[in-house]
């Protein structure tokens, strides 16, 4: 739910600045050429839990650290610093900032602390057929709290991440 919340507050914030945001499938992964089409672009996707530590006194709560990254992409046939700087369109720069400032202290409406900015590192700087290309990916940590099962207990029939799987009870 925190990567759909994402999704939404940045398709709602970033408006016309780019063509997509949506939740990353690999499109970097396939053919660069056809996929910089779609740039200027902004995709999310979860990229684990960093930590997990107990909550409190109590013995079956723990607080969990999720790593999120947002990778913004742009293009400009003019050459690499027009591409990051936006001239002539919008640039990595520009989409950089305006996610941070999207997303920084966020808590999206779900029950998680404020979402914290992390590292923004660069995932591509190239050329492609006369085309500059640059991809930034921007972190965010997410915290939340878990709850444990009693020991040697299975879920409800009702917990809605196990309902209508037939698992035990």
């Amino acid at each position: 739910s925190i990567e759909e919340a994402m999704i939404a507050r940045l398709q709602a914030g970033l408006g016309r600045m780019v063509t997509e945001v949506a939740s990353y499938a690999g499109e970097l992964d396939d053919d660069l050429p056809t996929v910089i089409r779609r740039f200027p672009a902004a995709w999310v996707t979860f990229g684990g839990v960093s930590k997990t530590e107990p909550y409190g006194a109590s013995k079956d709560k723990f607080k969990a650290t999720g790593q999120f990254v947002v990778m913004v992409g742009a293009r400009n046939l003019r050459g690499g610093s027009a591409a990051r700087q936006g001239r002539d369109g919008i640039g990595t720069h520009q989409l950089v900032m305006a996610v941070r400032r999207l997303l920084n202290q966020q808590d999206l409406g779900l029950e998680i602390a404020h979402l914290k900015p992390g590292k923004v590192r660069t995932l591509y700087n190239t050329r492609i057929d006369g085309t500059a290309l640059q991809v930034f990916a921007c972190e965010f940590d997410a915290a939340w709290i878990e709850s444990a099962l009693e020991n040697n207990a299975f879920p409800v029939q009702t917990d809605p991440l196990f309902s209508g799987f037939a698992g035990a009870a």
